[in-house]
């Protein structure tokens, strides 16, 4: 079968092209594909094919809101074989992959997810870079909680963008030296979610001419790559820092730079692709981690 494999930011995927939707996506060829010593190693697949080709397949009973048979389908799975929610990271590489391959030449057209349909828009595009914008839907503010980092408490907007985010924006955090992001874990205290392991806390600086630098932590852990709904919450609470509904916020990470323009019927985010790497895997090989 063939692969690609990509980032955004440095969250990787694996792409397998599949437009019939006939590879079987079981939890113990994933997690073996996805493990970084015995497979290829990424934080997760996404299969590429066809909405009408998937429902076949019995991904899903009814196509997901607003797609059609013959729009474009990311089949996102984790590792563990479960189906993912909207992914805004993976649909800008599985854009970037339908460029590559030839399959598609608009610049704007329709993928369908899991969780419905959605517009992406690619800018510009070669074999290994593309820059792409990606509709998503508006994410809803839930309430406020606390962190506490470096023996500070920080107040910030609890925001649910089909996964629950806490965001801090803070001035302080621009100040050199305040926060050490490989050592200083917030710890959450937050009601609405249930346990704070939930909740991915992000770091936020004001915003200094529309851009804010942001640091992203889930569970205890060190800092994360920063994910596209990351990126969108983040891009909200900064709006609302400002007292302002809509509105552009670059966000700076310190893996690259992700783009958030918010209007009163959606959220669009604007980033990089990469695709570094081609190849086949054995369907032998493939078929042998099940058995």
């Amino acid at each position: 079968m063939d692969f690609a494999k990509g980032h955004e930011a440095q969250n990787d995927f694996i792409l397998l092209r599949d437009l019939p939707a006939a590879i079987p996506l079981d939890g113990a060829a994933l997690s073996a594909v996805c493990d970084r010593h015995r497979g290829l190693g990424a934080d997760g697949v996404l299969r590429v094919t066809v909405a009408g080709s998937a429902r076949e397949a019995g991904v899903f009973d009814e196509l997901p809101s607003g797609v059609t048979t013959d729009d474009w389908f990311m089949d996102h799975r984790h590792p563990d074989g479960s189906i993912a929610k909207t992914c805004g990271d993976g649909l800008r590489l599985v854009t970037h992959y339908l460029w590559v391959l030839g399959l598609e030449r608009r610049r704007r057209f329709v993928i369908g997810t899991a969780t419905g349909a959605h517009i992406v828009e690619a800018q510009a595009v070669d074999g290994t870079a593309a820059d792409v914008i990606v509709e998503m839907r508006r994410a809803t503010v839930r309430g406020t909680g606390r962190a506490i980092v470096a023996d500070r408490r920080l107040g910030g907007l609890l925001i649910d963008v089909g996964e629950p985010h806490l965001v801090c924006v803070d001035p302080d955090l621009a100040e050199a030296g305040w926060i050490d992001v490989d050592n200083d874990h917030p710890k959450v205290d937050v009601e609405l979610y249930g346990t704070a392991q939930d909740v991915t806390v992000d770091l936020v600086t004001t915003p200094t001419e529309g851009a804010v630098r942001m640091w992203a932590f889930r569970g205890g852990e060190p800092a994360q790559c920063v994910s596209a709904s990351g990126a969108m919450a983040v891009g909200l609470a900064t709006l609302n820092h400002g007292a302002a509904d809509t509105g552009t916020t670059t966000v700076r990470t310190p893996e690259d730079d992700v783009v958030v323009t918010v209007s009163d019927a959606a959220v669009h985010v604007q980033g990089r692709s990469v695709i570094m790497a081609h190849g086949r895997l054995p369907d032998a090989w493939w078929r042998a981690q099940s058995a």
